[in-house]
């Protein structure tokens, strides 16, 4: 199986990464400022200490967490196939997906303020079923999502019953 639109997981990776990294320097330049304006200066040598190492463990945390959603985006397969769209996706605990294509209610496409400075999108598949169980399909470039959903609306009207039949 294989995604018939790239979902742009390295785009979203390295933007996420240097979001956190922005923060954690912002976070420990304020820290460190609040550190010295301390009256000791063994304090403001601990304080700056305990700052360092905070901010150690913090970004380590931060590459842990960016490594963990690389192999999760990276793990997503979807397919458009002849009666279904079909979804699966994680990495330790896995997940599978199909909705056929006569229970396609309606496709959404979701842009957040940072998604659309990046060019990307998010597509949403929703039939007929309970909430939830939809599928979505992560970071799509904007043409592509646009694409995937034109090809799903001409094969779903396909399966759709006529009225009065």
């Amino acid at each position: 199986m294989t995604n018939p639109y790239a979902i742009n997981v390295s785009k979203k990776i390295w933007f996420d990464l240097f979001a956190k990294l922005i923060g954690l320097v912002l976070l420990g330049a304020f820290i460190g400022i609040i550190a010295m304006f301390s009256v000791d200066t063994t304090e403001t040598f601990i304080s700056t200490t305990v700052i360092f190492s905070i901010v150690g463990v913090v970004l380590i945390l931060v590459l842990i967490q960016t490594g963990w959603d690389y192999l999760y985006l990276s793990s997503y397969v979807y397919e458009l196939g002849n009666e279904q769209v079909f979804l699966k996706a994680g990495v330790i605990s896995r997940f599978e997906r199909n909705i056929p294509y006569s229970r396609i209610q309606h496709i959404t496409l979701y842009e957040t303020f940072w998604q659309r400075m990046l060019g990307l999108c998010t597509i949403s598949i929703d039939s007929a079923r309970e909430f939830g169980a939809g599928i979505t399909i992560p970071y799509l470039s904007k043409s592509d999502a646009l694409k995937l959903r034109e090809s799903i609306l001409k094969i779903s009207v396909r399966y759709k019953p006529v009225a009065g039949v």
